[in-house]
């Protein structure tokens, strides 16, 4: 965190960068391979100046081409005159522990770890009244990044409630095909109140949406805003208004005619759907929901 001043400090010179910092993560954006390459050997030269360097070993470059088809293009980067290595369509790389790239595979691998982790939980020497709210207010709140960053789908996190459901009726001694009512049902009227995993993926991907939309931090809310109406302007082929960007996250459909996809998913396509899932409805005053 020693860094930050001195990352504060390349902002202040380079006014004419986008850079994403966090700490000692950098993430630098441009309009074209040459806008890049060109920031790339600025903040190189800045940060030399105090004593700072950047890791191209550590270092990634993603182009995308924005026309459709919408595609990753393999473009050659450097620093120092050391070559970056370039992401490719389906490559992954973690920024902030969000595996970012185009049209990312999910890491199932990942998904494994966590079911696996839920069930050793299960099987511990807790008591069953242990293990039932620590699953709550552990194992559960564990996932949340995962699902915020939407790093896996809807019918993943399905899988993660079919494949954790088992042990937790055996922790209560419940038959296989006892109803899950038990289990899922409100407290208040005498059930455990587990959480289901993949409603708790569509409420974490809406609040998402909602946070970003309302940061305190006003670059970070107006980003936000600017997404959220380009995608809106793309599905509804028209100038968003706040009824359109009611509309557009809420799940509504205006014109049946319209053409449906076209574009890569992004979190405003994903909030819209989990809107509609959750019968979640939306509405916008002059841009803030």
């Amino acid at each position: 965190m020693a860094v930050d001043p001195a990352l504060r400090r390349l902002q202040a010179n380079s006014s004419q960068h986008t850079v994403l910092a966090f700490a000692d993560d950098l993430a630098l954006l441009a309009n074209s391979p040459q806008e890049l390459q060109a920031n790339l050997d600025s903040v190189h030269s800045d940060l030399a100046r105090i004593s700072l360097r950047l890791n191209p070993l550590k270092s990634v470059a993603l182009h995308i081409r924005g026309s459709v088809p919408v595609r990753a293009r393999e473009t050659s980067f450097s620093i120092g005159g050391t070559p970056l290595t370039v992401l490719t369509e389906l490559d992954r790389h973690r920024f902030l522990g969000k595996p970012v790239g185009f049209s990312v595979l999910p890491d199932y691998a990942s998904l494994e770890t966590m079911v696996l982790k839920g069930n050793k939980l299960i099987e511990s020497a807790l008591a069953p009244w242990q293990t039932m709210e620590a699953l709550k207010k552990f194992y559960f709140a564990s996932l949340q990044f995962a699902m915020r960053t939407a790093q896996f789908g809807k019918s993943d996190w399905n899988e993660v409630d079919r494949q954790i459901r088992p042990g937790i009726k055996n922790t209560l001694s419940l038959p296989e095909n006892a109803a899950n009512e038990f289990i899922y049902g409100s407290s208040s009227l005498g059930c455990w109140g587990m959480p289901i995993a993949a409603e708790e993926y569509d409420l974490n991907i809406i609040d998402t949406a909602f946070k970003l939309l309302t940061s305190p931090d006003e670059k970070v809310a107006a980003h936000a805003l600017a997404q959220l109406k380009d995608s809106a302007r793309h599905k509804f082929r028209e100038e968003p208004t706040d009824e359109i960007l009611s509309t557009y996250l809420s799940g509504e459909e205006t014109d049946p005619t319209l053409p449906k996809g076209g574009r890569t998913a992004n979190h405003w396509s994903i909030a819209r759907a989990a809107s509609r899932r959750m019968n979640v409805s939306w509405s916008f005053d002059d841009g803030i929901p």
